[in-house]
């Protein structure tokens, strides 16, 4: 699937600012001066009107506000629609309106929206250059390289459900320490990086709902140097993505979801339904994940060796490393 793209340009100097719309919502961290005076949204809508930028864009566009935010959102054609940290938040309580509708939401503000989640790919950040602007996707989240070596998980999963469950069951010799949910994640990383100071801490969250939590995660992380995060979307992309299950997708349809998490839920879903190795969110995983050999192996075309190392990828850390070393099993 060809991602759309929405660009900026200025007639002046012919100098430009393109971004790749990789899910339902995309967030720009943007204002013309180091003092916030003018915003980049205020800047390209003004400058738009009066012929000094202009737009190519791959979809319709319309710039929106508490005023006509209602009528842009039924329209039925997809559009892209640009708002700022005002609009979101006067409409906080339209986020499910917001969710169901068939448009690309960007969000151009000072500060992300935490009213909606946008993917660690979809995060920029925009400065005041020469009269002109720079961009750059956010990248002060450090991920963890295959060859990390940590002592300590903590999974954005509860107890027994999804990476929790599946690294319990293959590392048994990691402390594995459950947040129970994405909000929960920066407390968590606190308190377990007081329990062990001196141990490295790998965190498994779904990158594709950053969103709303990145700039408090990079603080938290800069506290705690000792932590890394994994580098995937999310538990059933790593699925379904895996040598195991061997899902093809083109990712057509992945822009009908609210989040790319979810898309890859349905698609994890709808691949595995009726077979041994079913997913089901927030079910327990079947044995087919859990072992080697499985009651199901005699019936399940899924029955191989190595199986965790199909299921994570044969360059992850997740390994460990004398397997990562021999390349076996």
């Amino acid at each position: 699937m060809l991602l759309p793209k929405i660009k900026f340009i200025q007639v002046s100097s012919g100098r430009d600012l393109e971004f790749d719309l990789i899910s339902h919502y995309t967030s720009i961290l943007g204002m013309k001066s180091a003092e916030g005076k003018t915003w980049f949204y205020n800047y390209v809508r003004s400058e738009i009107t009066n012929g000094s930028v202009k737009v190519e864009s791959d979809l319709p566009y319309v710039f929106a506000d508490t005023l006509n935010i209602d009528r842009v959102l039924e329209t039925n054609e997809r559009s892209i629609i640009l708002v700022d940290e005002l609009t979101l938040n006067k409409t906080s309580n339209m986020v499910n309106a917001y969710n169901l509708s068939n448009h690309l939401i960007v969000s151009i503000s000072r500060t992300l929206p935490f009213n909606v989640t946008s993917p660690l790919q979809g995060l920029y950040t925009v400065k005041e250059k020469a009269g002109w602007f720079v961009c750059s996707r956010l990248n002060d989240l450090e991920l963890a390289r295959p060859d990390y070596k940590y002592d300590v998980v903590i999974t954005e999963a509860c107890d027994e459900r999804s990476e929790n469950e599946l690294l319990k069951q293959w590392r048994p010799d990691l402390t594995i320490i459950s947040a129970n949910g994405n909000i929960k994640i920066p407390g968590t990383i606190n308190k377990v990086s007081k329990m062990f100071p001196n141990k490295n801490i790998l965190v498994l969250m779904d990158l594709f709902n950053i969103g709303q939590q990145y700039q408090v995660l990079v603080h938290v992380q800069r506290n705690s140097p000792n932590v890394k995060f994994y580098n995937y979307g999310c538990f059933e992309e790593m699925l379904f993505k895996s040598k195991f299950i061997g899902g093809n997708s083109s990712c057509e349809g992945a822009l009908d979801f609210s989040t790319l998490e979810k898309y890859y839920e349905n698609a994890l879903e709808e691949f595995t339904n009726g077979t041994p190795y079913q997913y089901v969110h927030k079910k327990p995983l079947s044995g087919c994940y859990l072992s080697e050999y499985s009651d199901c192996y005699i019936k399940c075309d899924k029955y191989c060796t190595g199986k965790f190392k199909n299921i994570v990828g044969e360059n992850s850390c997740l390994l460990k490393e004398k397997i990562q070393a021999m390349n076996i099993f």
